[in-house]
């Protein structure tokens, strides 16, 4: 009997270190979104809110934003896929422009706000972070919105 608790007490080690692992990949790869709020005024109509949302996908999904976006943050790399053209599909496939609502943390008001960013594993935080980052800029952008620097 006694020689069994070393052999035993070695499984029941490695057995706890392996679901520790497994716990940590299931965690990486779990759905998560990043976006960047575009705060719209408080009497905005819901016809004008989805009119809005129709532009601004319309305006992020060219193609030549898509590939400035591809370009300035190296997508192809960090997505690893083979050509700039499958880069920009996988972006287009990841960005989404949503209706929601912005607190403002100075005076704790709720704005209506039009959400852009992408969807993507939690293990790509950072990088979907930089897209939403980038695509809000490019909205400001069309919209003629000036950054206060």
């Amino acid at each position: 009997m006694q020689r069994w608790i070393l052999p035993s007490l070695i499984v029941c080690i490695l057995m706890g270190v392996l679901s520790v692992g497994l716990y940590w990949m299931y965690r990486q790869n779990k759905p998560d979104s990043q976006w960047v709020p575009l705060p719209l005024r408080a009497e905005i109509s819901s016809s004008e809110m989805a009119d809005a949302q129709k532009d601004i996908d319309r305006t992020l999904r060219q193609s030549a934003v898509l590939s400035s976006v591809v370009q300035d943050l190296s997508l192809q790399q960090e997505l690893g896929v083979l050509s700039e053209a499958e880069a920009v599909q996988a972006l287009s496939a990841m960005m989404f422009v949503r209706e929601g609502e912005f607190q403002d943390p100075m005076t704790m008001v709720t704005y209506k706000s039009m959400n852009i960013g992408c969807d993507g594993k939690r293990k790509q935080r950072v990088l979907l972070g930089k897209i939403a980052v980038r695509l809000g800029t490019e909205v400001r952008k069309s919209l003629g919105i000036v950054d206060q620097k």
